[in-house]
């Protein structure tokens, strides 16, 4: 099997339901009519693009990107696996000083809770910066919760751009 990450699509159809935070294990995919987790084939599928180089949001509005290492991602598992580890990095001030200027735009409520979060001595990720799992309901590998109105943030993978931009949606 392949996946073409440009499409967000595998050669037998179907797409990645995925959100950044959630352990890769609880991918799903789904075409128009069906939604099931994601097997081992599709893990395994070769991606049909290289991508060496990928930017990824970490900005609730995609207005601030940082860059990943995937030159060893030969398939979905691994690309996703890339993606997860990156957004479950722990961060600190240094990590977002080139932000200050959204803060004090007041653009980011996520970037001001992360800020106050580190003054207190809170630990956040990556993923802090992009979307809230609060709003998630039930277990994580449930059906319902997949509905498009039970997340919040920049926090569902669609894909990759052609210039390998990590596509989310909300």
């Amino acid at each position: 099997m392949e996946y073409n990450v440009n499409k967000d699509k595998f050669s037998d159809g179907f797409s990645i339901d995925w959100f950044v935070w959630e352990s890769v294990d609880t991918a799903h995919v789904y075409t128009d009519d069906v939604l099931k987790p994601m097997s081992q084939s599709h893990m395994d599928a070769k991606l049909t693009s290289t991508v060496f180089e990928l930017s990824v949001p970490v900005a609730r509005y995609g207005t601030a990107y940082r860059t990943i290492d995937c030159s060893k991602c030969e398939n979905v598992g691994q690309l996703l696996s890339t993606i997860h580890a990156f957004y479950k990095t722990v961060i600190g001030d240094a990590d977002i000083v080139d932000r200050i200027a959204d803060v004090n735009a007041g653009m980011d409520d996520y970037l001001k809770d992360v800020r106050a979060n580190l003054s207190k001595g809170v630990v956040v990720t990556w993923a802090n910066l992009i979307g809230s799992s609060e709003y998630m309901k039930g277990d994580e590998t449930t059906k319902d919760r997949r509905c498009s109105l039970s997340c919040s943030g920049l926090v569902r993978y669609e894909g990759i751009k052609g210039n390998m931009a990590l596509e989310l949606g909300s």
